[in-house]
């Protein structure tokens, strides 16, 4: 057994209080959870296509698309699109009001990909004519804007940041807000991850590095696209204002593997293990769950086959979810699907746990997780 330590920080100061989610299972948290629940997917062959030597021809890679919801709209508008989309899904459950006593914090892709792509082919990555570095200070003064009148959002937020971080940044995003809510600076926070991994300068740099699912290359991830929104409060304030909380939020833990997705030797489990077991030390009730970053990398999955072996002794999770499995690689929206998919599983009450786990891991070596716990009035048992 794990054994408990003390944490920097009171258990279960930060819930949950709505979540929002658009996926290629559609725009509604509730009905994409269950369908993913259910094992449905929906896929289509994308306008990418990559070279399938046997059948001497281009075959184009399987994707999973938002499809109509996003159709017509390229990388800067997609991104707004599919952030206003998961937002308006929490908005139907939790009133705008009160954005002048709100953050609003985002994780957008980092430009990993596209500069490993860069270093090994010897040139930059084409398929867009300004390069995503060149955008990315557009995105921190513009992008929450647009997000927000897109979602019919007309008052500015109390605070406003673009995070540009990958998989394992949820955990950053996490750790802000609830520094935000300490210091008394908002009362709320909106924080959220947006992706697309269909625009064709992220499908270049995937094929190049050999790291896309493809007929010749069947171990790769499968592009996809999404956004998740969360709602965070501190605990107190919310049972105080008899707001319904989803889940609280404990063991948060990042930290950076020496080894990055193409490092020789590449990862092999020990900083995944330590991020798991320090979240596991602090989760309040033991984790029957987890909620993994598989997407079919073959890295990523012994990076995953050997954290186990080292967490064997003291932890077997009795369950494994993928969110890839339903969705695709969602990268910088992963970590806030997977904790939509949590919090909708404490409120259907289809896992016997009340704490699960949700790990992420970023081709750049970062690798976080923490605890999602099923919250019980006071009063009840």
């Amino acid at each position: 057994m794990l054994e408990k330590k003390a944490m920097s920080t009171a258990r279960g100061t930060l819930a949950i209080t709505g979540a929002g989610l658009v996926s290629s299972l559609g725009a509604d948290v509730e009905l994409v959870c269950a369908a993913a629940r259910a094992g449905i997917t929906q896929t289509t062959d994308g306008e990418f296509a990559a070279r399938d030597v046997q059948a001497e021809a281009m075959v184009p890679v399987t994707v999973h698309t938002v499809g109509a919801l996003t159709q017509g709209f390229a990388e800067l508008g997609r991104w707004v699109r599919l952030g206003s989309l998961a937002l308006r899904d929490l908005l139907r459950r939790v009133p705008a009001g009160g954005m002048e006593r709100t953050a609003v914090l985002i994780n957008l892709p980092s430009d990993y990909l596209l500069r490993a792509a860069h270093q090994r082919q010897g040139h930059p990555v084409s398929g867009q004519p300004v390069s995503y570095e060149a955008l990315q200070p557009w995105y921190r003064a513009e992008y929450v804007r647009r997000l927000l009148r897109a979602a019919g959002v007309s008052t500015s937020p109390a605070v406003q940041e673009v995070f540009f971080e990958d998989q394992a940044g949820i955990v950053t995003l996490l750790r802000t807000a609830a520094e935000l809510l300490r210091t008394g600076r908002v009362t709320r926070c909106l924080v959220g991850g947006v992706d697309s991994l269909l625009e064709p300068r992220w499908l270049e740099a995937c094929n190049t590095l050999r790291i896309l699912k493809t007929a010749t290359h069947p171990v790769g991830l499968m592009p996809g696209e999404g956004a998740a929104f969360l709602m965070l409060e501190e605990t107190e304030r919310a049972r105080r204002e008899e707001h319904r909380i989803l889940a609280t939020v404990e063991g948060l833990n990042l930290q950076q593997d020496g080894a990055h997705r193409f490092a020789s030797p590449p990862p092999d489990g020990r900083v995944l293990s330590e991020v798991i077991r320090a979240t596991l030390r602090q989760a309040p009730e033991p984790c029957l769950g987890l909620y993994g970053d598989l997407n079919g990398d073959v890295v990523r999955s012994q990076d995953w086959g050997m954290a186990l072996v080292k967490l064997r002794q003291e932890y077997t999770p009795a369950s494994l979810t993928l969110p890839a499995l339903s969705f695709g690689e969602t990268r910088a929206a992963h970590g806030f699907i997977a904790a939509s998919m949590a919090t909708q599983a404490f409120a259907r009450g289809y896992h016997a746990s009340e704490s699960l786990l949700v790990w992420a891991a970023s081709d750049n070596g970062a690798k976080g997780s923490f605890t999602l716990t099923r919250h019980t009035a006071r009063g009840m048992t």
